[in-house]
C-alpha cells in the first residue's frame, strides 16, 4: 500500500506559503492567496500591519506558519489553506498520499470550497482525475458509502444554479428542494435542472451538510 511521503508533502505546502499575495478589487482588506485572505496580518505586538504597503512585515507570520507546517501531518496542513485554494492543494499534493489522506483531504476540500467549477487553478480535468482515483470506501463515511451502494440506474438527481452558471457541474442533489435553495440563494433567481443518471457516472453520495449530494464525474 503506498504511504504518504509526508516530507514531499511539507516540501510543497511551504513553496505555496511564498507565492506573491495577489490583490483584489477589495484589497487591502481582501487578497488572493494559497494561506491569507486578508494583506492584514497580524505581527509580535498584536497588531495587524498593512503587508501589500510593508512586504517585509510578512516574513513574521510566514514563519509561524512555516513551523505549522513543519510539525503538521497531511490534515493539519490543508486546514491551514485558505479555502479557495484547497483542491489547488490536494492536486498539488496528490501524488505524494495514500489513497486515504487522498480521499480524505479531496473530500474536505470538497465540502468546504464554495464552487468547485469556478477554481482557476484547478481545471475540469484535474477534477475528473482526481475523482477517478479517489478511493470510494475512503471518501465516504461508512453511512454515504451504504447510500451509495444502493442507488440504482435512472436515478433523478437536481442541480440548482444560477445565471451564467454551468448546467453540467459536477455537484447534484436527490432532493429538489435543497436545489431550489441553491437557485434562490444570494436574492438571486436562478434555475433547477434536473438529469437522469446511471449508476457507473455516480462517483459518490456525501450528506455530511445534509445536502444529499451526488457527485458526477461528468
Amino acid at each position: 500500500m503506498k504511504q504518504t511521503n509526508i516530507q514531499k508533502i511539507r516540501e510543497i505546502s511551504i513553496s505555496l506559503l511564498y507565492i506573491e499575495m495577489c490583490e483584489t478589487e477589495l484589497s487591502p482588506l481582501i487578497v488572493s492567496h494559497p494561506y491569507f485572505d486578508s494583506a492584514y496580518l497580524p505581527q509580535k505586538n498584536g497588531d495587524p500591519i498593512n503587508v501589500l504597503e510593508n512586504p517585509s512585515a510578512i516574513e513574521y507570520i510566514r514563519n509561524i506558519r512555516r513551523r505549522q507546517i513543519e510539525q503538521g501531518d497531511v490534515n493539519q496542513i490543508i486546514g491551514l489553506i485558505n479555502k479557495p485554494y484547497r483542491l489547488f492543494y490536494v492536486k498539488c499534493c496528490w501524488d505524494y498520499m495514500s489513497d486515504k489522506d487522498r480521499a480524505e483531504s479531496l473530500k474536505f476540500a470538497w465540502i468546504t470550497s464554495e464552487n468547485t467549477n469556478h477554481d482557476v487553478n484547478v481545471n475540469r480535468h484535474d477534477i475528473q482525475k482526481m475523482l477517478r482515483e479517489v478511493k470510494k470506501e475512503y471518501f465516504m463515511s461508512t453511512s454515504d458509502f451504504e447510500k451509495y451502494k444502493s442507488l440504482s440506474d435512472g436515478l433523478i438527481v437536481y442541480r440548482g444554479i444560477q445565471h451564467n452558471a454551468k448546467e453540467d457541474g459536477f455537484s447534484w442533489t436527490l432532493s429538489k428542494e435543497k436545489a431550489k435553495w441553491f437557485a434562490s440563494r444570494f436574492n438571486n433567481h436562478g434555475k433547477v435542472i434536473e438529469r437522469k443518471v446511471q449508476k457507473k457516472d455516480i462517483v459518490a453520495y456525501i450528506n455530511d451538510l445534509n445536502e444529499q449530494e451526488i457527485i458526477l464525474n461528468v
